[in-house]
């Protein structure tokens, strides 16, 4: 089964993985690239939707939030909201990480009795399991936002950097499939300038 994609014109083969695998992972199971990440045979058909979908949406097949995140990292997410007087934490992360206007970090620290690395932990936790529940090696999702980070201010893309922002503070709120949507559109806008 061929699938056509409206945007750039090309056909991929949605049903077959590649005849060979690129390697094995931990436990002996093969692994696959797709779209330049590996995985296993089980996760390549859970997640095919989210490499081939033609809606330029991911159908992803579990539950998409933050509900399977430890009490502790919940706790700790609360309690960075309620330090910013209850509301924004998924913003004040994005925020945090792009740099955008006056770091709010040191207040939160101070309200909040936490540690900077500790208020820090709770969004790379929260990006572990967006990882886990997509599919996707959690050190790619660490790496690669940072590479696109990167892109968009050297390309001084306004546009770029408020895409990147929602997509950030979406997966903090733990609506990752729109993270994904919006992380999604960006890689593509990005692609087609290199």
């Amino acid at each position: 089964m061929d699938y056509q994609t409206a945007d750039y014109g090309f056909s991929v083969e949605t049903c077959d993985l590649p005849s060979y695998s690129s390697g094995v992972n931990d436990q002996g199971e093969a692994l696959y690239e797709l779209d330049g990440i590996e995985m296993t045979k089980a996760q390549a058909e859970d997640f095919k939707d989210y490499f081939f979908d033609d809606e330029d949406d991911h159908s992803l097949s579990q539950d998409n939030d933050t509900e399977s995140l430890p009490d502790t990292i919940l706790s700790g997410l609360n309690a960075v909201n309620d330090a910013l007087g209850g509301g924004g934490v998924a913003e004040f992360y994005a925020d945090e990480l792009l740099g955008l206007g006056e770091s709010r970090m040191d207040s939160v620290v101070s309200s909040s009795g936490m540690s900077r690395e500790e208020i820090q932990s709770h969004a790379t936790a929260v990006m572990i399991d967006m990882a886990a529940q997509v599919g996707m090696p959690s050190d790619y999702l660490m790496n690669e936002p940072q590479n696109d980070i990167n892109s968009v201010r050297s390309l001084n893309s306004q546009s770029g950097l408020k895409l990147l922002r929602e997509a950030i503070a979406d997966g903090i709120a733990g609506e990752y499939d729109s993270a994904m949507t919006k992380w999604d559109r960006l890689r593509r806008a990005l692609q087609s300038v290199k």
